[in-house]
């Protein structure tokens, strides 16, 4: 400053006053911003936010969550709706934390949504806890409650998924329902037999036969035209997941079109 004040009375006698002023004006600004930059000045902006957190109840509602298991009177899918009901977990989460309930079969669907045609033929837990992580900001997702059979069947890992909500500290608890034994089930696996023969030619059939559950037990297969019985075959199952092939020959005594069951 003591330098520009000199100058100024230096210069004072070689320009007009006017002119002084103007350029001692413009070396005090540039001192100013001179100033300016080497305090480097920061503006702060402070704002408080008050943040939502959410937890999301996911619930099962393949076609595997509505079977009954042995000795249960009540399906699955129910068995876990009693459960939350019971237990009054969601009006205690409520208490602290913004509660989301949705079900998860092929997608993800919420309460009242309307079901495509399809929708609970298959068991997807991975794709709905990443649903979760798309429609919940990461800074409100609390955590995930899910209640499954665990019968997940579709290409992505659960695993994968879950790892996401590590990352972001946010728990999955899971709450396993069903039986650990899989239910009675017997199944025709497939079927095959001809598409055409001639008259007078055997056929054979071959069937693949499904049985689980059924130990001990025995089972009559049967092969029928036109609802009259043509030949029958008893089977012994000797274990719990059993599978086996039946095989079948005859020799038709009329030509046509057969109905053969």
């Amino acid at each position: 400053v003591e330098l520009i004040l000199w100058l100024y009375r230096y210069e004072a006698g070689a320009v007009t006053p006017q002119r002084a002023r103007g350029v001692i004006s413009l070396r005090l600004a540039a001192l100013a911003v001179l100033v300016w930059i080497l305090i480097e000045p920061v503006w702060v902006r402070k704002v408080e936010r008050k943040i939502q957190r959410e937890v999301v109840v996911v619930m099962d509602d393949s076609g595997s969550m509505h079977l009954k298991d042995d000795g249960s009177e009540a399906t699955r899918i129910a068995i876990g709706e009693a459960a939350l009901a019971k237990s009054k977990i969601i009006e205690k989460l409520r208490e602290k934390v913004r509660v989301r309930v949705v079900k998860a079969a092929r997608s993800v669907r919420a309460e009242g949504e309307t079901v495509a045609e399809g929708w609970g033929d298959a068991t997807d837990l991975a794709s709905g806890l990443a649903t979760v992580l798309e429609q919940v900001p990461p800074d409100q997702l609390a955590g995930v409650l899910m209640l499954s059979d665990g019968r997940h069947n579709r290409p992505d890992r659960v695993e994968d998924v879950a790892r996401r909500f590590g990352i972001l500290d946010a728990p999955v608890g899971i709450v396993a329902i069903g039986s650990a034994e899989p239910p009675k089930d017997v199944s025709i696996l497939a079927v095959r037999a001809p598409e055409a023969i001639h008259l007078g030619d055997r056929m054979r059939v071959a069937v693949d036969l499904k049985f689980d559950g059924y130990k001990g037990e025995k089972a009559k297969v049967a092969l029928l035209r036109g609802g009259k019985l043509l030949e029958e075959r008893e089977i012994s199952i000797p274990q719990d997941h059993h599978r086996e092939e039946v095989k079948f020959a005859q020799v038709p005594d009329q030509g046509g079109v057969g109905d053969y069951q």
